[in-house]
């Protein structure tokens, strides 16, 4: 079962002259778009149920293997890592760095309020 961390937002129609140039080459005069969830950090009482495991990231590394290995073959969830370490994508984490993984998945998910 895939948790999407679109599940509870409101799809919207963007129409916006912004993206003119881009829906010209499309042939198309709009687009439907997922609005942003709004993510719950875990308060301190909530981290003190976590277990939060600390991997040292290398070049070459992916977040999404991160999250297959620490939950349980889900690569999908890489964004649930991101999120925790307050970072968007691979290229956001040097070499070295400390990279935050919360466990049990379901715990910080429920936090999270997905």
């Amino acid at each position: 079962m895939t948790i999407s961390r679109y599940k509870q937002e409101d799809i919207f129609t963007n129409n916006s002259e912004q993206y003119q140039s881009v829906f010209a080459a499309k042939n198309i005069n709009k687009i439907r778009q997922y609005g942003l969830m709004k993510l719950k950090f875990p308060t301190d009482k909530e981290l003190a149920n976590l277990t939060i495991e600390t991997y040292q990231w290398n070049s070459g590394d992916r977040l999404f293997r991160l999250a297959h290995e620490y939950y349980d073959g889900r690569s999908e969830l890489w964004w649930v890592i991101a999120w925790f370490n307050g970072v968007e994508s691979e290229s956001d984490i040097l070499p070295g760095a400390n990279v935050m993984i919360p466990l049990p998945l379901e715990r910080i998910l429920t936090y999270m309020g997905v």
